[in-house]
């Protein structure tokens, strides 16, 4: 009669034990992760010490200009030291892990396979990256942010796979991204440049930062904020992002660590079309698109450094409106994602990659005349409109062969030699072309041109 009983009994208990063993595994997982993030911190706190002695940090830092801002003739400053190589070319890493983030974003995790030591980087640089792809006769080249603070033992990036755009769904998928979210594996091994780029963060001052980001654009300021939590530095940080739910929230668990863990760090998550099983105060903030009205309401005064990443269209409409708050140029940083530019008000470019020193101080440059531009090699002589945005499409709507990497002057891929005349840059190259060439994806004639292509 009893049996019932007794079998319900053994059920239950059964249950509370499993129950218990969860939440000891849990709780051991916890003390784990809290005890590695703080000897993280205290290693990089050590680090940032020793580097501030020796007076390397402060130098480096008071160069750098962010990597999408248009260059203004009247800044001096030299960032092109800031994005130094600390390898000459390219090094083998090995793929050590595949985190999937999302069902279209993978952090991929790199090791230098010579085991020699990392060089620190800079909190928002990127890596370039040489991938031998099936079907593909050379490697296709493409540069990823860094998505996690410096001073680990490894390299981590995540990537997105691209779609195509909406309004022509027939076009394929970013072969690089989708690539490194369906095709990669553990093991494989892969060829990096040293850490390059502009838009990067002190963190050693103590300036409050607003950070406004939008999809993967995440992935650099999340380095950011990361630095900063590491470094002990209590600088106010404010982060504003934008996802279109929780399934396209990738370092959703990361993020919410460090707002929970760091009393300076603040997140405002917006989703512009949450799903059935995202709880807002949860998951995120606001319902619908970031605004500027919105993160206008957060801010207390108008002593803010800002930091903006995400696709073309989110960046014109934050730059522009920030920058409509009479905020000074100098505090308003930003990185467009792919070939995207952004128009800067009142901001010109400079000319003449011919000596580099020239773009380091900010040589005035007269506006782009319309002209021809002779591509030597090809025998080709093109008209040069202000329709065309760049001396690549200049060459590609030719028929002139020319190779690409990124299209946003950040790996070098199109470097071509310069025979005669100038050219005028629209964004600060991430890594400067050889002496005498030019970075045809991201500048434009400045009067009559020779191109050795």
């Amino acid at each position: 009669m009893d049996i019932p009983l007794y079998l319900g009994l053994a059920l239950a208990l059964l249950v509370t034990l499993q129950l218990a063993m969860a939440i000891a595994g849990m709780l051991r997982r916890q003390w784990r992760e809290e005890a590695l993030f703080r000897l993280k911190r205290q290693k990089l706190t050590a680090e940032l010490a020793s580097s501030a002695t020796q007076g390397g940090r402060e130098s480096l830092a008071s160069r750098t200009i962010p990597h999408g801002d248009m260059i203004d003739a009247k800044d001096s400053r030299s960032p092109i030291s800031a994005a130094a190589s600390t390898w000459e070319g390219w090094r083998t890493f090995r793929v050590t892990k595949l985190v999937r983030e999302t069902a279209d974003t993978q952090s991929v995790y790199f090791v230098p396979e010579d085991g020699r030591a990392l060089p620190r980087f800079l909190p928002g640089q990127y890596l370039t990256l040489s991938l031998r792809m099936p079907g593909e006769t050379r490697p296709v080249i493409r540069c990823y942010s860094l998505s996690h603070a410096p001073g680990e033992d490894h390299y981590r990036c995540t990537v997105k796979e691209v779609p195509p755009p909406a309004a022509q769904p027939e076009l394929p998928f970013g072969k690089a991204s989708r690539h490194l979210n369906r095709r990669l594996a553990e093991g494989e091994l892969i060829d990096l440049k040293a850490p390059h780029g502009n838009f990067t963060l002190d963190v050693t001052q103590k300036t409050p930062v607003v950070l406004i980001g939008a999809g993967i654009g995440v992935t650099p300021l999340f380095s950011m904020l990361q630095a900063v939590a590491a470094s002990g530095n209590t600088r106010q940080m404010l982060a504003f992002l934008q996802f279109r739910s929780g399934e396209q929230h990738p370092l959703k668990s990361e993020l919410a660590a460090l707002a929970r863990q760091h009393q300076n760090i603040q997140l405002v998550t917006v989703y512009s079309a949450p799903n059935t099983g995202d709880v807002t105060g949860r998951d995120y903030d606001l319902r619908g698109r970031l605004s500027l009205e919105v993160i206008k309401k957060c801010l207390r005064g108008n002593d803010y450094e800002y930091y903006i990443c995400g696709p073309g269209p989110f960046m014109e409409l934050m730059v522009a409106g920030v920058e409509g708050w009479d905020v000074s140029a100098n505090k308003i940083h930003f990185e467009a994602f792919g070939p995207a530019s952004v128009k800067r008000v009142g901001h010109h470019s400079v000319a003449s990659p011919e000596c580099p020193q020239d773009i380091q101080n900010g040589a005035p440059r007269s506006e782009c005349l319309l002209s021809e531009v002779r591509f030597d090699l090809s025998g080709v002589t093109a008209p040069w409109t202000r329709q065309v945005e760049s001396l690549l499409e200049l060459a590609e709507a030719h028929h002139i062969p020319a190779e690409s990497g990124c299209r946003a002057g950040n790996c070098g891929t199109c470097a071509l030699p310069i025979k005669s005349g100038k050219v005028a840059y629209s964004t600060l190259p991430g890594s400067l072309p050889p002496a005498g060439a030019c970075l045809p994806c991201i500048c434009v004639p400045d009067g009559p041109l020779v191109l050795q292509a």
